[in-house]
């Protein structure tokens, strides 16, 4: 079968997606994979290595301006007739929405979606309006009620966004599967002892809202202050498009303090 998956940053094809790929390559599907950011070499990256045709699509993961998501969506509705794949299968909430409807409207009759939860409009952030944060969401939730029940199936990772989905915003689909945490390759990570003194907390992520960097920062604070032999790091990337980012400046003098040793990509002081 021709397979189309709609994702977002380039990183998540060997990061996170490669695996699956691989094995859909495997079985003799032809594998087609849209990414925001592709470039030449992580092109011919992924053909070489897992065999897959990346192509590139515009669209802010970020970005609330509705055109440019209508403009992605008929760029995709245009790839998806031209190229009548058997299935579509998109994941985050933007291709999840997009993906999704451009595939109904293009004829694909296979469509498969998967959220690695709701994102940041859906937890709750001291520091943004909270009249914003839920106008967007409002929108969102009707963008997931038009295209999550065009889905064959939809995947998430755990039970509380699945009760979230079919509780709480009541959005209709013929099939949830709750995958579970997607873990790392252990070949590639295998286990080590770890060090028993000094204590040693480490925090490994995106620096987001919503992945717990601020309680993990609070702690660093809190702990430090009654015990300095506790050490912290933070392994991440900074995300600047992302509402949800970390306080940078704050890194920076927790960094400066002490407090904690930040091993970013990039680094929060090439952000300037």
């Amino acid at each position: 079968m021709r397979v189309l998956v709609v994702g977002t940053v380039s990183s998540s094809i060997f990061g996170f997606r490669k695996h699956f790929l691989e094995e859909l390559v495997s079985q003799g599907h032809e594998v087609f994979i849209y990414t925001t950011d592709l470039t030449p070499d992580i092109e011919l990256r992924a053909k070489n290595e897992i065999g897959v045709i990346a192509r590139k699509y515009s669209m802010k993961r970020a970005g609330v301006n509705p055109f440019d998501d209508i403009k992605a969506f008929f760029f995709l509705a245009k790839e998806m007739r031209m190229l009548a794949p058997d299935i579509v299968f998109s994941y985050f909430a933007k291709p999840v929405i997009w993906g999704t409807l451009a595939a109904f409207f293009s004829g694909v009759r296979k469509r498969y979606g998967m959220l690695e939860g709701l994102g940041y409009y859906f937890i709750d952030d001291p520091r943004n309006v909270a009249g914003k944060k839920k106008l967007i969401r409002m929108m969102q939730v009707l963008l997931f009620k038009i295209s999550i029940p065009l889905l064959d199936r939809l995947i998430v990772l755990n039970k509380d966004d699945k009760k979230d989905i079919q509780v709480t915003y009541k959005i209709k689909c013929k099939n949830v599967s709750v995958l579970g945490g997607i873990g790392v390759d252990l070949k590639e990570y295998p286990f080590s002892l770890p060090v028993e003194y000094p204590v040693h907390f480490i925090f490994i992520g995106r620096l987001l809202v919503e992945k717990g960097i601020n309680e993990f920062l609070d702690a660093a604070e809190y702990l430090q202050e009654v015990n300095d032999d506790v050490k912290f790091s933070v392994f991440g990337e900074v995300d600047p498009e992302n509402p949800g980012g970390v306080n940078l400046d704050r890194l920076r003098k927790l960094q400066d303090k002490g407090v904690c040793l930040l091993y970013t990509s990039p680094s929060p002081r090439d952000r300037g």
